[in-house]
């Protein structure tokens, strides 16, 4: 199989995940076995579903030079493997040709140069005929009732409130995400006239970046306008502070700059690729920040047992071991949108410590719980805004079987 062959197999597996609704897609691949499929990921995007090389996650896989054979055996098998799904799936209805038409131009209409008013305009409008549709379509609807029924449980709120909140959700990832790609564009405003920000800690937060000297780690989770909150963070800090990022974004979007398109004093490391070793080292230097997401599973490194919306879930421990092996203080914050205004809120920093007799990784792991804390009070407050609502139940770890002699494993034993 050529080069030339692969980036056809990678198009055509993609074309028929876009062929199919969303909610679809989502239940044909929880039933294709991928353990042995260890080269390739399928990721969910705001762009649609796309297959990603494992090892650079933030490159696509067309146009990759040099596949070997075994990624080629892979991709080969995969096609088959969603070949047989596929034909596994209803007959295409009306309802459905409609939904997928509507996801074709959602994402379409992120890469035209539309007016930020309008584009919302239309995104609305998109978003509230997806969910009448869906709602009201037989299969289709059926899978999202039982998803609504699912958050609705975790969210104690009824099924009425939960069916308005998928449909704020829909319309948000999209709006946020068109939002990070403006930020890139040559016409960016300068991030110190950025408007509609209001950040009521943002004097306390310059003066304390101004008195010491230390390094700092921002933490939060794919809530709101998180890369518009960290731009703005950035920007008010000293300006001979270094600021570094751990980029994992799938799509072809630099989100080094968090400060301005040409910020000399920025570092980028890769997920997978990079060291992260040197991300410790620039820490333990001292007047560094850090700008990281914490709010992501198995697939981005080792995870922590940790309690979840009642339940056992696996978070990355990558961001909380960064921190306490860097010695750098954590300044927590989300940020949400109410009305017309982008609100970054703080929650208190704390200095994360391996404490006597812990070791490192149960250090990350109790520090990943205090995260994790913080983070379902922020989701239960704005559930809408955070980018993985609807995929929820899948950072939880399934309870094993517990026998007559066996003890129940206690949540977080190991921390």
């Amino acid at each position: 199989m050529s080069e030339c062959d692969a980036e056809k197999i990678i198009a055509t597996i993609e074309q028929h995940l876009a062929s199919r609704a969303e909610p679809f897609v989502i239940r044909m691949l929880s039933g294709i076995d991928l353990k042995d499929v260890s080269l390739i990921r399928i990721l969910r995007s705001e762009r649609g579903f796309r297959l990603v090389i494992k090892g650079d996650h933030s490159m696509p896989a067309h146009g990759v030079a040099g596949i070997q054979k075994n990624l080629q055996a892979q991709l080969a098998d995969l096609m088959s493997r969603v070949d047989a799904a596929v034909c596994q799936l209803p007959p295409k209805t009306i309802g459905e040709v409609l939904l997928t038409s509507l996801q074709s131009l959602s994402t379409r209409l992120l890469d035209y140069n539309i007016k930020p008013a309008l584009l919302d305009l239309c995104l609305r409008s998109i978003t509230i005929t997806y969910a009448v549709i869906l709602r009201k379509h037989n299969k289709l609807g059926a899978i999202h009732a039982a998803k609504v029924a699912v958050l609705s449980f975790l969210l104690k709120e009824p099924d009425k409130h939960i069916r308005r909140i998928l449909a704020l959700h829909q319309y948000y990832r999209l709006s946020f995400y068109a939002r990070r790609i403006r930020y890139l564009s040559p016409d960016i405003t300068p991030i110190g006239q950025q408007e509609n920000f209001e950040w009521p800690d943002c004097e306390s937060y310059a003066r304390c970046s101004q008195l010491y000297r230390e390094s700092r780690v921002l933490m939060t989770i794919h809530m709101g306008d998180f890369m518009g909150a960290f731009r703005h963070i950035a920007a008010h800090g000293a300006a001979d502070r270094a600021v570094m990022s751990l980029r994992r974004d799938l799509d072809a979007l630099d989100t080094r700059h968090l400060r301005s398109k040409n910020d000399d004093t920025h570092r980028l490391f890769r997920h997978g690729i990079d060291n992260p070793a040197g991300i410790v080292d620039a820490l333990r230097g001292g007047n560094q920040t850090l700008a990281i997401l914490f709010d992501l599973g198995r697939d981005f490194g080792e995870i922590a047992e940790v309690e979840f919306f009642r339940h056992r879930a696996g978070f990355v421990r990558g961001p909380a071991q960064l921190a306490i092996a860097g010695r750098a203080r954590i300044f927590p914050f989300f940020c949400v949108r109410i009305g017309a205004r982008n609100v970054i809120q703080m929650s208190p920093p704390f200095l994360p410590e391996v404490r006597q007799g812990e070791s490192l990784r149960q250090a990350a792991g109790r520090v990943t719980q205090d995260l994790v804390r913080l983070a379902e009070r922020w989701i239960h407050c704005h559930p809408e805004q955070w980018k993985y609502l609807d995929m929820l139940p899948a950072y939880f770890i399934p309870s094993p079987v517990v026998g007559e002699d066996q003890a129940a494993p206690e949540v977080n034993k190991h921390v």
